[in-house]
């Protein structure tokens, strides 16, 4: 390493050092921020979820009927999708749930500064 950047890493060391000593307070974690953080992290984990689940939800036969995947048996002249086009169906649903997800979590914001205060 560069003793330029020993030296910067060392001044920022002693900086905090001084900070904590200084005001105790401020480096302490506040119970709001760690209520803060553990909600974002439910979000991420209630988000896997939802992505996992509906995994289970292609392999459902009413699911796979509704979609033209596979044939009821008391219909005759329905003709299945092939498996190109199966896959094809799975990947978009895929995707535009997380593509609507991303979307919300953009506009969002927008919405709680208008409405939510």
């Amino acid at each position: 390493m560069s003793s330029l950047r020993r030296n910067s890493l060392e001044e920022l060391l002693v900086g905090a050092k001084q900070l904590s000593v200084l005001d105790p307070d401020r480096s302490k974690l506040k119970p709001f921020v760690i209520l803060v953080a553990l909600w974002a992290s439910l979000g991420g984990l209630i988000f896997g979820f939802q992505l996992t689940g509906s995994g289970g939800t292609f392999v459902m036969e009413g699911f796979k009927e509704q979609f033209g995947w596979i044939c009821p048996e008391s219909d005759s002249q329905c003709t299945p999708l092939s498996e190109s086009e199966i896959e094809t169906e799975r990947s978009l649903i895929s995707a535009l749930m997380t593509i609507g997800a991303t979307f919300g979590a953009l506009i969002n914001p927008r919405f709680v500064e208008k409405w939510g205060r």
